[in-house]
Formats: structure tokens, sequence, C-alpha cells
């Protein structure tokens, strides 16, 4: 390998530093209440636009009455932001197709778009009582979710330099405002974008509060000990590795972070926001570290059962935390320099 220039977030000749961070110490748009839809029989014949049932705030559905103001209401409290506005967004879209209980409308559609509808549809059943009829309808109507779950991310060389140089000149600008250390705890980490803002903001959060040894401790960031934030119905994720180096610069520097701030200033710059293939370049390169399995355990893709099973097992992750630490400084050197001597 070349000689190594200065790492991202670390210095590569003493990857963690002497630093020590701890001291003692729905509505329904539309149409009011009261006037309902006359029309709302012939929208169960035609694929409704968004429109068309805007102003609806009662509708039938596998024989239930569904109140959209509550169901929105539901999807919010129980969803990320960015998905619960996806659920309800396609729920509002496809409702009719529970209506009629006609799937055929669906496989028409992308795989990727039938994924986002079912999964708004089966949360829809989910919430009228109803998702055994819509299992059942799935069925008959031959509908599937086709699996696109991957944990290696393959590039070339070419692109492994181009997406090194992008989370480099990314973290940059990201300095210019204080935002640097984010880059750094999501290359440590490999989580997603939305959970590791809520991460970095807690961390910060805590610290001032002289709190943080409650979330930071041996090396690992305990979300799971924050349950209303890191696990969700859908997308969990419950311990994280990072160094103290990287926690400590988030503690010390870093300063409240929304993903909008964060578009806005990479945006400002030119820069798309690719800060997803910064968790697959993390799972890819963990391969030569991790087992699928660890690193499925890491990125929260296993079922709390088996969290608690193997992370309170003190073998297991004094292990898993020394190939951890390995991974996570070679992967900050393979970024800060562009060059991997063993290839992904």
């Amino acid at each position: 390998m070349q000689a190594l220039m200065r790492g991202v977030g670390f210095e590569p000749t003493n990857p963690y530093g002497t630093l020590h961070i701890f001291s003692s110490g729905a509505s329904v748009q539309g149409q009011k209440a009261g006037s309902p839809d006359r029309s709302l029989e012939k929208t169960y014949s035609v694929k409704p636009l968004h429109g068309s049932v805007a102003g609806l705030d009662r509708v039938t559905i596998l024989g239930s009455v569904l109140d959209w103001g509550r169901f929105q209401e539901y999807v919010r409290n129980n969803y990320s932001r960015v998905h619960a506005s996806a659920i309800i967004n396609y729920a509002r879209r496809y409702w009719y197709v529970l209506v009629r209980e006609d799937f055929s409308d669906i496989l028409t559609l992308s795989p990727a778009k039938r994924r986002h509808v079912l999964s708004a549809l089966a949360c829809l059943s989910k919430f009228l009582g109803k998702y055994d009829r819509f299992v059942e309808l799935k069925k008959k109507h031959g509908v599937k979710i086709e699996q696109n779950i991957k944990i290696s991310f393959q590039l070339d060389d070419s692109s492994l330099r181009e997406l090194c140089g992008y989370i480099v000149k990314s973290r940059e600008v990201l300095a210019e405002h204080g935002y640097e250390t984010l880059i750094d705890l999501m290359l440590a980490s490999g989580m997603r974008v939305s959970e590791a803002i809520a991460s970095y903001n807690l961390i910060i959060k805590l610290h001032e509060n002289g709190k943080l040894e409650s979330y930071y401790r041996n090396g690992f960031l305990e979300h799971f000990r924050f349950e209303s934030l890191f696990c969700r119905r859908s997308k969990n994720v419950y311990v994280s590795y990072a160094p103290e180096h990287v926690v400590a610069g988030v503690a010390s520097r870093g300063k409240p972070a929304t993903i909008g701030k964060i578009r806005k200033i990479l945006e400002k710059h030119g820069l798309q926001v690719r800060l997803k293939e910064v968790r697959k370049l993390w799972a890819s390169y963990m391969t030569r570290h991790l087992t699928e399995p660890e690193i499925n355990l890491i990125q929260g893709r296993v079922g709390k059962s088996i969290f608690m099973t193997h992370y309170f097992n003190p073998s297991y992750t004094l292990d898993l935390k020394k190939r951890l630490e390995r991974g996570v400084r070679e992967l900050f050197m393979l970024v800060a320099t562009g060059v991997a001597d063993v290839k992904l």
C-alpha cells in the first residue's frame, strides 16, 4: 500500500489517539368532514389518482371502516419519518386494490415499486385487523416480493477510488460547517443514514448532560438502550462498534444535525447525496474480518432474540470487537488513500 495520508477521523500512526471523553459525573386534505365524496363507488372500478381519495375521511376496506386520520397517526408513531411517509403515500394510491380484492395492477409494477406498495398495503391491513385476508389475497394472485438483500457492494478499482474520493470530499465540505465527525461515525459503524444521525445527535446530547456512559460502553454504542429511537418495526440497529476517538470527536466537536441540513450543504457544493454507499462499503469491506451473520448482527438484520444471545456472550463480544477494531482501522486508511491491498 502506498504511503498513508492522514486518516479520515484517525491518525494512521496512532488510530485511536489519547482522547478521554468521560468525566465524572391525519389530517386528510380535501373536503370537510360531513361532506362525503359521492363518487366513492366509481373509484372502486378505476385506478384512483391521489386526488380522488384525498377528500375521503373514511372508506370501507376488507369489510372494515378505515379512518384515514387515525391510520396516518398509527403509521407515524410506529415507523421512521421517511418510511412512514412512503407507507402513507402508497396506501393512499393503492388502497383500492384491497377494496376490489384484485391484485392484478400490482403485478404490472416493477419489483422495487411492488415491494413498496405491498409493504404499505400490509401495514394498512394490519391496522384494520385484516392481515390474514391480505396474505390470502396475495397468495391467490401469486404476488410475491422479490428479495434483493446483499451485503456485498462490488467495486472495481476505478469505482473504489471514486467513492473514496467522494467520502473524503464530503467530509471536507461538511467540516466547514462542523459536521465532519458524522462521516467518521458512519464510516466506523456502518449504520443507515437516519440511524447515524440519530446516534450522532444522541452522543452530543448525552455528552452535554454528562451521561454518555449510559450509551457508549467498551467500544460499542448500545442503541438497544434507546429502543424508541433505534428499534423500529421494520428496521433495527442494536449495537455499533465505534472507536473512542470517533465518539470523542462527535461529543466534543459535533453539533446537532438533520438529513435536511446535510443534504443542503452537500448539494450547495455540487455533491450528490451518496451517504447510503458508505454503509454498503462498510459491509463489503468487513467481509474480510466478519462472517455474514456477524455483519447482519451489527447492521440490525436479525431478530432481538438472536442479538441478545450473541451480544451478551462476553467471550464472543471480545473477539468480535477485536476484529471490528482491525477492520475499521483498515477501512479508514483505505478511504484516506483510495487504495486497497486486497480487492473488495
